[in-house]
């Protein structure tokens, strides 16, 4: 039957053949090839895999009466009469769109049109007389997707008649200032003048700054390596799949701002003429002047993990151990800029405790170049460099008994021209004193002390 024949039949039978009616069956066709191999699995394993079966899984019976609105009695009839289709959907699917491909070149594979059809200028009359964006202009541009590589665009736009203001995929422009539309996140970001990237690809991109620790042009090769796919573009297209470096940043900027002002629910307006390195520069020192002020929601995280409430008025201040002797049970005040006493012994302890940590200056320099510490992920912890090289809560020294103001180490081994070094085997030193040169830790507790009036 030709589509004419089909048509007048439907305006023969309207009751039949019901819009309502033919948009379930659209939903009919457009799911049940999704459950292909859920249908196949169910039937016997003789049964060829060309063939539509006869009858349907209950459960995929179930889940396409739920998606298309129609009982289950309707749903079996419907694979009754279309199975034939249903199993050869994709190959359908795969010459439409060779046909597209061939004869839809002229219109771009996708078309990014503004998110409006009216005006949104509050002073503007034209949409309170019914009158559309109507005006328009299309410029050639590419798409970066996660999953089809890099794909050819027509960037649509529209400009009012009556106020003059140009409406863009992203934006709209007015007075020479760009404004973003603030009522979702777009799916899709503009990071150049005609290149366009999916948001979930700028998202992979900053994660991969993040763990991975990739520069943005590295971003950039290992998207035309690995998802770019084969040239896609038309010979005549005019733009190119080149991916820069520069179009990773302004994506992992914009689409950072976007959210940022989606959040507190306000619009992001740049310049919209100038340099492209220069237009985000003075909305990014605003947003880091009122990170500064105000500071972020994660500054007031309070769970029962890391935070304990204790009701009393018997806080303790240990401040004032500063100022007593490292040694363990000595109670003498420091000397100036020393952790140790006046008494001989303890200033060698103090001695040796310097040499051993000088021994290690080439890998304090390598740590203070990384800064991080991932022993186990690749996610990396910010810690600092005295933490990767943790003093123990106490240490051990021995004195010499032939002379007591010489100590020696026993906790690894140090080269020491006075001879502050691990005594050899079968030495007859016996006396030990312990030293506190790094803070007791309580899994960094702090005490918070609240006063109700």
């Amino acid at each position: 039957m030709a589509v004419d024949d089909f048509l007048k039949l439907a305006n023969s039978f309207p009751q039949v053949l019901s819009h309502d009616m033919l948009l379930k069956i659209s939903f009919f066709l457009l799911y049940t090839p999704h459950f292909k191999a859920d249908i196949l699995l169910a039937q016997a394993s003789s049964w060829p895999a060309s063939n539509p079966p006869l009858f349907l899984p209950e459960s995929v019976t179930i889940l396409l009466s739920d998606l298309c609105d129609i009982d289950e009695k309707s749903t079996n009839a419907l694979w009754s009469y279309l199975k034939d289709t249903v199993w050869g959907y994709a190959a359908k699917a795969k010459v439409v769109d060779e046909r597209f491909k061939l004869f839809g070149k002229d219109l771009g594979y996708t078309s990014l049109y503004p998110p409006f059809n009216y005006c949104t200028n509050g002073l503007c009359n034209r949409p309170t007389k019914g009158l559309k964006l109507q005006k328009t202009d299309q410029t050639q541009g590419v798409l970066y997707t996660l999953d089809k590589g890099v794909r050819p665009v027509c960037a649509i736009r529209f400009q009012c008649k009556g106020c003059q203001t140009a409406y863009y995929h992203n934006y709209s422009v007015k007075d020479g200032m760009r404004h973003y539309y603030n009522s979702s996140i777009p799916e899709i970001i503009q990071v150049g003048e005609h290149q366009f990237v999916e948001r979930k690809v700028v998202d992979m991109w900053r994660t991969d700054t993040n763990i991975s620790w990739k520069s943005f042009t590295n971003c950039a090769r290992t998207y035309e390596i690995a998802l770019a796919g084969p040239d896609c573009l038309p010979v005549d297209w005019t733009f190119k799949a080149a991916l820069k470096g520069d179009h990773i940043q302004d994506g992992f900027t914009i689409l950072s701002l976007l959210e940022d002002h989606h959040e507190h629910n306000t619009t992001l307006i740049v310049p919209h003429t100038g340099e492209q390195a220069d237009r985000f520069t003075e909305t990014i020192k605003a947003q880091n002047a009122r990170i500064k002020l105000y500071g972020q929601k994660e500054v007031l995280h309070r769970c029962k993990k890391c935070t304990r409430i204790y009701n009393g008025n018997d806080g303790k201040s240990h401040r004032g151990l500063s100022n007593i002797c490292a040694i363990k049970d000595c109670s003498e005040l420091v000397l100036e800029g020393k952790k140790m006493c006046i008494h001989p012994s303890h200033q060698e302890v103090e001695r040796v405790y310097i040499l051993r940590g000088e021994s290690r200056v080439q890998l304090q320099e390598k740590l203070k170049r990384q800064r991080v510490s991932h022993p186990n992920d690749v996610i990396a912890q910010e810690v600092d460099v005295g933490e990767l090289i943790d003093d123990k809560e106490e240490e051990e020294f021995e004195v010499d008994e032939q002379d007591p103001n010489l100590v020696h180490g026993i906790n690894e081994g140090i080269s020491d021209l006075r001879g502050a070094s691990p005594l050899p085997a079968g030495s007859a030193t016996k006396k030990r004193i312990l030293a506190q040169f790094g803070r007791r830790r309580t899994h960094n507790e702090q005490i918070l002390v609240l006063l109700v009036v």
